[in-house]
């Protein structure tokens, strides 16, 4: 399974349901979210993804598909640290940053600033259009076994959705020590 197309036709292969053929495009929507949240709260390095931009607001629009920070951000080469939506609004010195919404709302207005982060980004979407993504190509046991796990209220209480649940938790759970082991090198560290 390397495709959008054929990870719904494995799909279909394993609910063994016609009827159900027409809502697995929605049930592997519904598998994405899900597996952003665990992937998430896993902090697996392959949802990293870097902004950059030149700002002249205190507020600047987060990206698509933002789900939190990575790190702390830059303003012009120097970090700004996260504090509380009330604090923000008594600090006037820039240095700080806070998160309404979907937008990042810094301490002080920049001009012409050069705004730097590192965010945790959602799975990209699998469509027509877009046939793969990086947990697809790595993991397709991992896409299909949540997607199946979506499908089971329709399938009423199908005794297999208890081992795909383990399947799917063994698969995040190698996903993030894959993910842990390329972050943290192995070598070793040199003391200074």
């Amino acid at each position: 399974m390397k495709t959008y197309s054929e990870l719904q036709t494995a799909v279909a292969g394993w609910i063994k349901r016609g009827d159900m053929a027409g809502i697995i495009p929605s049930l592997i929507s519904l598998a994405e979210v899900r597996l952003s949240r665990l992937l998430f709260d896993a902090q697996v390095r392959q949802m990293e993804s870097q902004h950059e931009e030149k700002v002249s607001s205190a507020e600047v629009s987060l990206p698509t598909g933002f789900l939190g920070m990575a790190g702390n951000p830059t303003l012009n080469g120097d970090t700004i640290y996260f504090i509380t939506r009330e604090q923000i609004a008594s600090k006037k010195e820039s240095g700080y940053y806070t998160i309404k919404g979907d937008r990042l709302i810094l301490s002080a207005t920049p001009t012409d600033a050069a705004l730097k982060f590192d965010y945790y980004s959602r799975i990209p979407a699998l469509s027509d259009a877009n046939a793969t993504n990086w947990l697809l190509a790595a993991s397709p046991d991992v896409y299909l076994y949540a997607t199946l796990i979506e499908a089971e209220p329709y399938m009423k209480n199908d005794a297999r959705a208890a081992t795909w649940k383990t399947f799917l938790e063994i698969g995040i759970a190698a996903i993030k020590a894959e993910s842990d082991g390329s972050k943290y090198p192995s070598g070793a560290l040199e003391i200074k």
